[in-house]
């Protein structure tokens, strides 16, 4: 592994040169901090940017233990740290010459808790993956405007991604427990051979056919008495709401009336 500034060395010797010189930099750099991975260079200011991982030793993220032991709990931290890291690439990304230079993405989550390799977390580090389009004039190399991306952008996006001590203890704790509350609900749903639970005051209704996010100001669903039950959950208590139980549903009404909304 090369160090950090045997990385700045080699970013300014290229300084200038063929856009292809960014595939002779170090694949690995870095330190005991932080380590800089480059998985694939791309090979054109305009083509799709690089892939890179910012890795962190699990020790310096200082995320609990118990934490990561747990398969759900340990998968919902991924999916949280997943939605952070979207929205600092994208408040990182700017233009830094041509074609694509410049540019920071991550995959972004939607509504839904899943399972992702935007961030993993192993036995000995916590990783984000992005992509990052390596800086150019034209096609050739801007070796400096690469150093500032590489080893000043980068390095504090990760560590705001991936420092436990950059969160908000009640923000992480609210969104581990969602997902345990889904698990406990999923499991529910299927020891009592139901085919769906619609939790009492849910907001269903999305912002648009292109945007899932709840719709704002939209109307709280509210359970039919026929269909009403009750479960409990780790985290959230009582939970009242409509169970759909197994066999033949018909789900009825108007146009824009919400049928595919509530499936």
């Amino acid at each position: 592994m090369a160090t950090v500034d045997e990385l700045e060395q080699a970013l300014r010797r290229i300084d200038g040169r063929q856009y292809g010189a960014y595939k002779d930099l170090p694949r690995d750099a870095g330190g005991a901090r932080l380590r800089l991975r480059i998985d694939h260079v791309q090979g054109d200011p305009f083509a799709a940017p690089s892939r890179l991982a910012l890795r962190v030793p699990l020790g310096r993220a200082g995320w609990p233990a118990e934490t990561l032991a747990d398969p759900e709990r340990a998968l919902a931290l991924r999916d949280l740290l997943a939605r952070r890291l979207a929205v600092v690439c994208r408040d990182a990304s700017r233009s830094r010459g041509s074609g694509k230079s410049g540019v920071v993405t991550s995959d972004a989550p939607g509504q839904q808790i899943l399972d992702t390799t935007a961030v993993t977390l192993s036995a000995d580090a916590v990783e984000a993956r992005i992509r990052v389009g390596l800086p150019a004039q034209g096609r050739r190399v801007r070796g400096r405007e690469a150093a500032a991306l590489l080893l000043e952008t980068l390095p504090a996006l990760a560590e705001d991604v991936l420092l436990a001590s950059s969160w908000d203890p009640d923000q992480v704790e609210a969104h581990l427990d969602a997902y345990v509350d889904h698990c406990a609900l999923v499991r529910e749903v299927e020891a009592r051979e139901w085919v769906g639970f619609v939790a009492e005051d849910s907001l269903l209704p999305r912002a648009s056919g292109v945007d899932d996010q709840p719709l704002e100001g939209g109307l709280r669903f509210m359970a039919p008495e026929a269909l009403r039950e009750t479960v409990e959950l780790p985290h959230a208590g009582t939970v009242h709401g409509m169970a759909l139980p197994r066999g033949v549903t018909l789900i009825v009404g108007g146009g824009y009336h919400g049928k595919s909304t509530l499936l």
